[in-house]
C-alpha cells in the first residue's frame, strides 16, 4: 500500500537547504520517522509531506530517507509572525496540488491533527478521490483561545466525522472525539515508535556505575517545571545532572540562578543538532519531568520516552498516569517516594539491568497493532 502522509517534517536537509537551524523538535521529529519506518516494516511504501515551515524563500525538494520511504518539503516563502496565517496558506495550497497531481498513487491519507494545512488536503482526499484518510491525534488544540481556537474547534467536527480512523496517542483523546463522534470508527492507541536501528546499536549496555543524568526538552510551568527545582534541590552527590532545552525567560532566569554555584548540575540551553547528539551518547539516565494535574495528560504523551528507550537507557520518572503502561519496563526506575527517592537514586539505578530483548518486544506489539488498526481501516466499508 502507498501512504501518504501530511505533518511537518524538519530533516538535516531541509535545516541545510534553507539556513533555518532555530527550531527543532528532536522527539516530535523522531516519532514522524519512526512511524514511517513503522509502515515501511510493515511493507508500504511512504511519502511524507511536509511543509516545514523554514525562513528562507525556497522551492519545494524532495529526499529519499530509506528504501521506501521520502519526504516532500513543500515551499514557505520565508513567511512569518504577522504573515503566518499566509504561510499556512502556502503549505494549504501545496499539499492540495500535490494530492491533485499524485492522488491516483495512494490508498491511505494519515494527516496530523486537525490543522488546516493538514486536514483540508485530506479531507478533499477523501472527498474527492474516496482514499482513506487517518488522524494522526495528539495536543489539545481545541484548548487554543481566540479566533484560531474557535476555527479548531470548529474543523474538529467535520475531521471527526470523516476519518475513517484514529491513531491517538492516549486515551483521553478517545473522550473528545466521542462528543462530536457517535459512530464506532477503527482506532488505535500508539504512545510512540522505538529506533530499532539505534536500540540494535545499544543492545549491550553496561551500566556499571551510572553517573550522568540528563533532561532534555521544554521546561515552562505546568510542564514540570516545578519538578525540576525539586530535582536540582534534592541532587545528590555523586550524580551529574545536564539539562538541555527551552522555558521562557523567567524559567530559564530561575534555573540559570539556581544551578550557577552547583558543580555537578549544568543548564546548557538550546543545543545543535551535533552537540544534541554527542550529550546524549555519554548519557546513563534520561530523566522526565511530569505534572500529574496538567491538563496535557489528557491529549499528549512524552513522546521523548522512546528515543531514550531506543538507547537502551534508563529512564527515571516521577509517577505519571499516562506512563503505568511502562512502569514495569527494566529500564524505567520509578520514583515513587519523590524526592525523598533522590536518597537512594545510586541503589535504585544500579539494581537495574537495561534491557533490550524486552524492548524489542514492546515494539513488536506496536507494529501489531499498528498493522491491525491499518487493515481494520482499509477493509471495512467494502474496501479492500
Amino acid at each position: 500500500m502507498n501512504v501518504l502522509i501530511y505533518t511537518s517534517f524538519i530533516t538535516e536537509q531541509c535545516l541545510k537547504r534553507r539556513a533555518s537551524e532555530q527550531y527543532r523538535s528532536f522527539a516530535g521529529q523522531k516519532k514522524i520517522l519512526m512511524l514511517a519506518r513503522a509502515l515501511e516494516s510493515l511493507g508500504h511504501t511512504v511519502d511524507i509531506c511536509s511543509t516545514s515551515y523554514a525562513k528562507t524563500i525556497d522551492r519545494a525538494f524532495t529526499e529519499d530517507l530509506s528504501p521506501r520511504v521520502r519526504a516532500i518539503h513543500a515551499p514557505t516563502l520565508g513567511l512569518f509572525g504577522k504573515t503566518s496565517f499566509f504561510k499556512k496558506t502556502v503549505g494549504t495550497a501545496f499539499n492540495i496540488y500535490w494530492l491533485v497531481r499524485h492522488y491516483r498513487k495512494y490508498q491511505l491519507v494519515i494527516f496530523y491533527n486537525f490543522h488546516v494545512e493538514f486536514s483540508v488536503p485530506a479531507l478533499m482526499a477523501k472527498r474527492l478521490f474516496e482514499l482513506k484518510i487517518v488522524m494522526d491525534y495528539e495536543d489539545g488544540l481545541f484548548n487554543d483561545k481566540g479566533y484560531q481556537g474557535g476555527f479548531y474547534r470548529l474543523l474538529e467536527k467535520t475531521v471527526y466525522r470523516e476519518a475513517n480512523g484514529f491513531v491517538v496517542v492516549n486515551m483521553g483523546l478517545k473522550e473528545r472525539i466521542h462528543l462530536f463522534c457517535r459512530e464506532e470508527k477503527p482506532f488505535v492507541v500508539i504512545n510512540g515508535f522505538l529506533d530499532t536501528q539505534l536500540l540494535a546499536q545499544n543492545r549491550v549496555r553496561k551500566m556499571g556505575s551510572v553517573q550522568k543524568v540528563a533532561f532534555t526538552g521544554n521546561f515552562n510551568r505546568g510542564f514540570g517545571f516545578d519538578e525540576l527545582l525539586q530535582y536540582i534541590n534534592h541532587w545528590p552527590e555523586g550524580f551529574t545532572l545536564m539539562i538541555t532545552g527551552r522555558a521562557g525567560p523567567q524559567e530559564e532566569g530561575i534555573l540559570h540562578d539556581r544551578v550557577k554555584d552547583l558543580p555537578n548540575i549544568c543548564f546548557k540551553g538550546y543545543l545543535d543538532t551535533n552537540e544534541f547528539e554527542a550529550l546524549l551518547k555519554g548519557v546513563d539516565v534520561f530523566m522526565l519531568l511530569n505534572n500529574p494535574d496538567s491538563d496535557s495528560n489528557k491529549t499528549n504523551f512524552p513522546s521523548k520516552l522512546f528515543d531514550y528507550l531506543s538507547r537502551n537507557c534508563l529512564v527515571l520518572s516521577t509517577p505519571n498516569p499516562v506512563l503505568k503502561p511502562y512502569y514495569l519496563l527494566r529500564n524505567f526506575v520509578l520514583l515513587k517516594d519523590f524526592p525523598d527517592d533522590l536518597k537512594r537514586l545510586k541503589e535504585m539505578c544500579e539494581s537495574q539491568a537495561p534491557d533490550a530483548n524486552e524492548l524489542f518486544s514492546l515494539h513488536d506489539d506496536i507494529l501489531r497493532s499498528l498493522e491491525g488498526f491499518l487493515e481494520e481501516v482499509i477493509c471495512c466499508d467494502g474496501f479492500t
